[in-house]
């Protein structure tokens, strides 16, 4: 088990955020064909890693905007955008956002968290 103070650190916890959204962007790009939602596992599972990475980020927030609120401002506001990709545990008809926008709003999170750590 991690100690509390490595799974406090803000650094820490944007490196597993990374983890979880490379994983939801591709969970995402495998559930989506022709613009609808094909393979609900991959949809919810998708939506189950942008859901815990929002739960991480939110708990080191405040810590982060204290460090670098423009770097946490990008964060956050992609984040409010990635999530619309998921309205629902049950996947809509068809697709919120495209697997490109996915990836490229997870591409701007990810530049963004590494100018953090």
């Amino acid at each position: 088990m991690l100690p509390e103070q490595k799974r406090q650190s803000p650094e820490f916890v944007l490196q597993v955020v990374s983890g979880l959204l490379d994983a939801a962007d591709a969970e995402y790009g495998a559930a989506i064909a022709d613009g609808k939602i094909t393979a609900l596992i991959e949809y919810q599972d998708s939506r189950g890693f942008v859901t815990y990475a929002d739960t991480l980020l939110n708990n080191i927030s405040e810590e982060l905007a204290k460090e670098n609120p423009e770097a946490q401002k990008a964060i956050a506001d992609s984040m409010t955008q990635l999530k619309t990709a998921w309205p629902s545990a049950q996947a809509p008809s068809t697709s919120v956002l495209t697997p490109d926008e996915v990836s490229q709003l997870v591409k701007t999170i990810e530049q963004n968290v590494q100018k953090v750590i």
